[in-house]
């Protein structure tokens, strides 16, 4: 029967995200031949060989080309090279070899080349081939070897394809440290004999990798489930990684099958701790059934999901009682773990983000099911998750309350408790959206207060002015475009959120609401709703607020920048009747509108002069001017941009205080 060779390696699947697959299975095979040679001295050495044209730097790893592994096992003996060259071959079967690994070298390296020293009775031979997909083993050579040569095999793995080189470690700790992982049974066992793992730029020992991180720090468990032995193997490693927590099922000692542990418990998403630090838990689950049961390319536990007339035991079963026992194991670690995570959450809650209250004191479940999490971003996301099950949860139990009312209530004082918890949920979630908007100001106050400050500390120069203005209201926008929520009219005065008409940063003659041919260009204009006892055909606007914004830090200002000078001309163009409403009609009764001025700056000595010209007194606290411009009907106030941040601080911190108190 003839076969092609490359279409059976074909028929095997090595997954992209497993290209150091065919590293371990040369590994397991050297430690079994070690134990064929029945020596104490075993020594594996993997050599990683690195694509040369890219080593540019001593310390930069760069991909993965080739790897060698050298041993000092039996060696190819005759019986070793003929099962090695018969595909299936059963000759190891009972170390649960499938005579099939090999076609795993193939799958992700172009060849491989192989040179053995071995004992034949009382004759040292050399044995040498290549093996690759076109032709499998071929230029087979075997001579004599000198007797004092030293028993050697190297296997070297060449040319790694490109498909796997992108998922390919890099870096040798990292390669050593999944060596160790794959071959942990035989570390626990005592069964491991010195690896060495190099390239040109260092070593790394996975003995002392193993005994400095792990070393006692496992504990093997027997159990038995429906009448089945397994055996499960806890271990912590202190070794400082970003590894996940982990159950492996294992078959014949080979690592099989990895399963992360972060779904089973939140605590489980980050390294737990102990008296000796930060470890990451493994546990390496071995039995006969999973040995009976691994796929032939060893990267599967092929077990039906649910017990049935042939299998006694499901995987499901096998993974929840395992998941269960990891628990047992880890109940004190990770209860310490709740324990620290549930105080950075509720630092969290209570010091930066009040909202989420609500999910402390109605669903404390909440706190088991956030994963833990590196930084606050991820945190908030975590938190606004709860909030929107939360809120699914209470939409639910309001429609169960409806139905129940449809139904007919039997039972009144139950309904009635049921009803009350509901009402008092619905009533935290209210307070945690006010919350979220009393959070927002503070954040608001604070980035204007980061505003007035240097924005270059060297060159000493200071933010513009239309950073403050886009702020506090975008710029080239009207209250028809921007709803309550969007500005922060708030900062000024609580009442200019209420108003009829207001435009920012717009020229008079382009504002929808009225009609006017001026070109001058306010910084914000605002019409108010006209008052009780008004006639609204006669008097469309009682009162027009200005507001002018000036750059912080600003010291001098000529004639022509004037700001007082330039408000008064705003006023201007409206008590002049220069100003339309939007019908068409001149304002009426214009010398009747009253004007509510407001200049934002800092007080310089350009301001302080202005001042004295204009004749504007200190206001009472002495941190800004004012003064009633009679010929206009309107008040007029310098307000320094550091009297803006207080004042609104003040009005505001009955609300910060309440907010960020604990208690």
């Amino acid at each position: 029967m003839k076969m092609n060779f490359k279409g059976l390696v074909s028929l095997h699947t090595l997954p992209k995200t497993r290209p150091l697959l065919p590293l371990y299975e040369a590994v397991i095979n050297s430690i079994q031949s070690i134990e064929d040679a029945q020596i104490t001295d075993g020594r594996i050495e993997i050599i990683i060989e690195r694509e040369r044209q890219l080593a540019l730097f001593e310390d930069w790893e760069t991909d993965v080309e080739n790897i060698a592994i050298v041993d000092n096992g039996i060696g190819f003996t005759d019986g070793n090279y003929n099962s090695f060259d018969t595909y299936a071959s059963e000759f190891k079967i009972q170390k649960g070899c499938k005579g099939v690994g090999r076609m795993m070298w193939l799958k992700a390296f172009g060849k491989v080349e192989v040179e053995s020293v071995f004992s034949e009775g009382d004759q040292k031979k050399c044995r040498k081939f290549l093996f690759d997909e076109k032709k499998a083993v071929h230029n087979m050579k075997v001579q004599d070897a000198a007797d004092d040569s030293p028993r050697l095999t190297k296997i070297r793995l060449e040319g790694l394809r490109k498909q796997y080189k992108g998922n390919c470690p890099k870096k040798l700790d990292t390669i050593a440290k999944n060596i160790l992982n794959h071959c942990f049974a035989y570390y626990i066992l005592g069964k491991a004999p010195k690896i060495i793992v190099r390239d040109e730029i260092g070593a790394v020992d996975i003995d002392y990798l193993y005994k400095e991180n792990i070393g006692d720090n496992t504990e093997i468990v027997d159990m038995e489930l429906k009448g089945i032995p397994f055996k499960i193997i806890h271990s912590k490693n202190y070794m400082v990684s970003n590894e996940k927590h982990m159950v492996i099922f294992c078959a014949n000692r080979w690592v099989v099958q990895p399963m992360s542990l972060s779904k089973l418990c939140g605590s489980l998403n980050a390294q737990l701790e102990d008296g000796k630090g930060e470890f990451t838990y493994h546990g390496y689950v071995m039995s006969e059934l999973l040995d009976a049961h691994v796929n032939r390319e060893r990267t599967k536990i092929e077990l039906p999901e649910q017990p049935n007339l042939v299998e006694p035991l499901g995987s499901k079963e096998i993974t929840y009682c395992m998941e269960k026992a990891v628990l047992e194991y880890l109940e004190e670690d990770i209860a310490e773990s709740n324990k620290k995570k549930a105080e950075m959450v509720k630092d969290y809650v209570f010091n930066k983000n009040p909202k989420y209250r609500l999910l402390l004191k109605n669903r404390p479940e909440s706190l088991e099911e956030i994963p833990w999490v590196a930084d606050e971003e991820k945190l908030e996301m975590e938190l606004f998750k709860q909030e929107q099950k939360f809120k699914l949860e209470l939409k639910r139990e309001g429609k169960e309350l409806e139905k129940e009312l449809k139904k007919g209530i039997t039972d009144y004082e139950s309904y009635l408790q049921k009803r009350n918890v509901y009402a008092e949920k619905v009533s935290d979630l209210g307070k945690g959206n006010l919350a979220e908007y009393v959070m927002h100001r503070k954040a608001v106050l604070d980035i204007l207060a980061q505003n007035i400050k240097y924005k270059d500390e060297e060159q000493q120069k200071y933010t513009y002015e239309k950073n403050i203005h886009q702020l506090i209201f975008p710029m080239a926008k009207t209250s028809d475009d921007i709803d309550y929520l969007q500005h922060n009219l708030w900062i000024i005065d609580e009442k200019l959120a209420y108003h009829h008409y207001l435009a920012s940063d717009m020229k008079l003659k382009s504002m929808g609401e009225i009609d006017n041919s001026s070109g001058k260009e306010p910084d914000i204009i605002i019409f108010d709703a006209p008052f009780a006892f008004t006639d609204e055909q006669e008097q469309p606007y009682r009162n027009i607020t200005i507001i002018e914004f000036k750059r912080p830090g600003r010291e001098h200002y000529t004639d022509k920048e004037n700001p007082i000078q330039q408000v008064k001309k705003y006023m201007d163009d409206i008590v002049e009747g220069k100003v339309k409403t939007k019908d068409g009609e001149f304002l009426s009764g214009a010398e009747n509108i009253r004007f509510f001025c407001y200049i934002l700056c800092d007080v310089g000595p350009g301001i302080k002069k202005l001042a004295k010209l204009e004749d504007l007194k200190p206001t009472p606290d002495g941190m800004g001017f004012y003064k009633y411009i009679d010929s206009y009907q309107a008040y007029l106030e310098m307000i320094p941009y550091s009297k803006l941040i207080q004042d609104s601080q003040k009005r505001n911190r009955v609300l910060f205080d309440k907010l960020f108190q604990q208690g």
